[in-house]
């Protein structure tokens, strides 16, 4: 598999941008992903509405930028379709946009976007198996299927395993079991592995049984947004109640006044992990490499914005809640 760290600022942003198409749709073919996740990858790509269309039999399946699919079963003449590009010969892909506009790449996506289904869908007219780590994380499989699944991997249901979480954008060639999921921080890839074998951005999930798998995930993803750059890794076991911030009611509390502080300093994020990370604030400012009395000043200007001192009791966990629920909110890869 491709090396997907792309150091590409030195080129022009449209080619740029072109080459990271390509290694995105390469990636999904070596991974032998569906044909809902290809879809999605490909309008998360271009910020737009793609589909595939049989014009024979009418049945459409649509993915939005923000990863949602459609299906319809109506009659569509292919010279009705907006921008398109052939799969076989009664099938197409689709892109379109609101007020019919079109992107720089929107023509190399569709090409790829039928290339990469054309070997999707022909797994699936072979009955090609889904791979099976995939199915092991998908909640809707079957006992029968997960059993499958398990056998192919031979994964002992006695065994405990992890599962990684890691940015697509920053895949190494596989050394275990992986598969390509879309989630709402972005399209990531989940491997069977006890620990991140990465130098970028991982989350390392809780240990769980073969047919619990959809636990290490659901654990590993929130650890990976709760990253940061000082802290790349995180290990799920680590975090303890804070994995429940991912289900927490946000109308129980609508609006943060963190959110408001991010607005105001620039420097409210960087200041909110010193502080939550440190044990006092002299070390909150030795490791920002900032003077003892800047720092009091932040935490001065932090207080006026959130109503309430951010390094003592209550304060200082609401001020790590806050931050937290930030990245949870913001992270996307």
């Amino acid at each position: 598999m491709l090396n997907f760290q792309w150091r590409l600022n030195a080129l022009d942003p449209a080619a740029s941008e072109g080459l990271r198409v390509i290694s995105v749709f390469d990636a999904l073919t070596e991974a032998h992903a569906g044909v809902e996740a290809i879809l999605r990858s490909a309008a998360a790509l271009s910020a737009a509405l793609v589909g595939l269309a049989d014009t024979a039999t009418g049945q459409t399946t649509t993915a939005s930028a923000s990863g949602d699919i459609a299906r319809t079963r109506e009659a569509i003449g292919a010279e009705a379709l907006p921008s398109q590009v052939p799969v076989g010969s009664d099938r197409v892909v689709f892109l379109t946009r609101p007020g019919g506009t079109t992107g720089p790449n929107d023509q190399l996506v569709l090409e790829r976007l039928a290339l990469c289904l054309s070997h999707a869908l022909e797994r699936v007219a072979t009955a090609a198996p889904r791979p099976p780590l995939e199915v092991l994380l998908d909640e809707s499989s079957g006992a029968s299927a997960v059993s499958d699944a398990m056998n192919r991997l031979r994964l002992d249901p006695g065994e405990h395993h992890r599962i990684v979480a890691t940015p697509f954008a920053a895949s190494t060639p596989p050394s275990s079991p992986r598969a390509v999921v879309f989630t709402t921080a972005g399209m990531l890839l989940a491997e069977l592995a006890q620990h991140a074998h990465t130098h970028t951005r991982a989350g390392v999930g809780v240990a769980a049984a073969p047919a619990q798998l959809t636990l290490s995930w659901r654990t590993a993803h929130i650890a990976l947004r709760l990253t940061t750059a000082t802290r790349p890794i995180l290990r799920a076991d680590e975090l303890g109640p804070i994995l429940l911030l991912d289900v927490a009611d946000e109308s129980a509390y609508p609006h943060d006044p963190f959110v408001s502080a991010v607005a105001r300093h620039a420097w409210a994020i960087e200041t909110a992990e010193a502080l939550c990370d440190t044990h006092s604030v002299r070390d909150a400012a030795r490791t920002l490499g900032i003077h003892h009395s800047t720092m009091q000043a932040r935490i001065h200007a932090l207080e006026e914005s959130l109503g309430y001192n951010p390094t003592r009791g209550e304060g200082a966990t609401k001020l790590a809640i806050s931050f937290r629920r930030h990245l949870l909110r913001t992270q996307h890869f």
